[in-house]
């Protein structure tokens, strides 16, 4: 049996995650999806601190689906905050806004997102555009074209 592909969905909407849950589920990957209501939520999700230092059972995703309005720090912050702590970074991040402003995809991208998607009622196209990014998470880190060096985190002193 393959391991599951563990996705952080990071939304304050719970029809969005609703809905996003839904179309993952028929991406027909074997995936393992854990919600984050808020930017301060995910970005302890994403370091292991408490609530979710237990790693079983939160264990650091694979992709990182990103709204970037949220409660607390934005999705924008998150993503810096990322990009501060490189060792928390998952294989792929995606960035799921409700618009697409060039300025915010354009920030989105610098802060080093992966992808940017759009938010829509069509199910088809989320499916398939969430299909694709189950896809590129699933790929070995070893083998994808920006690989990274195994990044830990700093050592006490």
């Amino acid at each position: 049996m393959t391991a599951p592909i563990t996705i952080l969905l990071v939304e304050d909407d719970p029809d969005d995650v609703l809905f996003a849950q839904w179309a993952l589920a028929r991406t027909g990957a074997v995936v393992s999806v854990h919600v984050a209501g808020a930017g301060d939520e995910a970005i302890a999700y994403l370091q292991g601190t408490p609530p979710f230092e237990d790693r079983a059972k939160h264990p650091p995703p694979q992709l990182l689906v990103l709204d970037l309005k949220l409660p607390g720090p934005t999705g924008f912050e998150v993503l810096a905050w990322v990009g501060a702590h490189p060792w928390t970074k998952p294989v792929v991040i995606a960035v799921l806004s409700g618009c697409e402003f060039s300025k915010d995809v354009e920030r989105a991208y610098g802060l080093g997102a992966d992808f940017y998607i759009c938010k829509t009622a069509d199910l088809e196209r989320l499916v398939a555009r969430l299909k694709r990014l189950v896809r590129v998470s699933a790929i070995p880190v070893s083998i994808l074209p920006a690989q990274r060096p195994a990044l830990q985190p700093p050592q006490s002193q």
